[in-house]
């Protein structure tokens, strides 16, 4: 005898693989801009086509979008998402080295957007540190808050700024932890096409071979 099916069980499926189907169309809407600005992940942080940038100008003390005109203010708390060291000239800057520093802020595009810095000198140390230590902790990017201010200070040439960095613990219900841990889940592809050629992504290179780069870069810079 072959057995009935249960009335309902056929009409569920279905009803089941429509929802699936359903959900699957929301969830490729939500990640994919069709406009082509960039991609929407699954956490509603967006990774822009092209690098939202932010400048911390130590001239002034002041954190600023990438136009250098519009001010964020003179603190900036961020989490770190990806860390990477660089070489080169960057503006009036030439031959340093720097960190390229991705990020996710509430002050910064409400926390929608990731945002790519550039931090170098005493700067770039400190936060490397903290960096260094955070990761040694066991900490993952979603669960910390990096809290950045000018320091005022003046020598004989007349006043500038560094920047501090603490570093604190994101409250466990706070609701970015999750957003947060969505996007680096998603392994974005991370890269700021707006830097020059001279800078440079310094990983395994000594400081001899980063210099034979940079004068090839430079070289490059020049004929194009």
């Amino acid at each position: 005898m072959v057995k009935q099916q249960p009335p309902g069980i056929h009409s569920q499926s279905k009803s089941r693989e429509k929802k699936m189907a359903t959900k699957t169309k929301e969830t490729a809407i939500q990640e994919v801009n069709p406009i082509g600005f960039g991609i929407t992940r699954s956490s509603g942080i967006m990774v822009p086509a092209t690098a939202y940038s932010v400048r911390n100008n130590c001239q002034i003390g002041q954190w600023m979008r990438g136009d250098g005109v519009t001010p964020i203010g003179n603190k900036l708390s961020f989490s770190p998402i990806h860390v990477v060291p660089f070489y080169g000239d960057l503006g009036k800057t030439k031959a340093t080295h720097w960190l390229q520093v991705w990020g996710v802020s509430e002050q910064v595009l409400s926390g929608k957007s990731v945002f790519v810095t550039y931090i170098k000198g005493q700067n770039q140390s400190s936060f490397g540190n903290m960096i260094l230590e955070a990761t040694l902790e066991g900490k993952q990017p979603q669960n910390i808050i990096i809290h950045s201010s000018f320091i005022q200070k003046s020598n004989e040439y007349g006043t500038y700024y560094t920047l501090g960095f603490e570093m604190a613990d994101r409250a466990e219900d706070d609701p970015m932890q999750e957003k947060i841990a969505l996007l680096i889940g998603s392994y974005p592809q991370l890269t700021d096409t707006n830097i020059p050629i001279t800078l440079f992504p310094s990983n395994g290179l000594d400081q001899s071979q980063l210099d034979e780069e940079l004068d090839l870069r430079r070289t490059l810079a020049g004929k194009s």
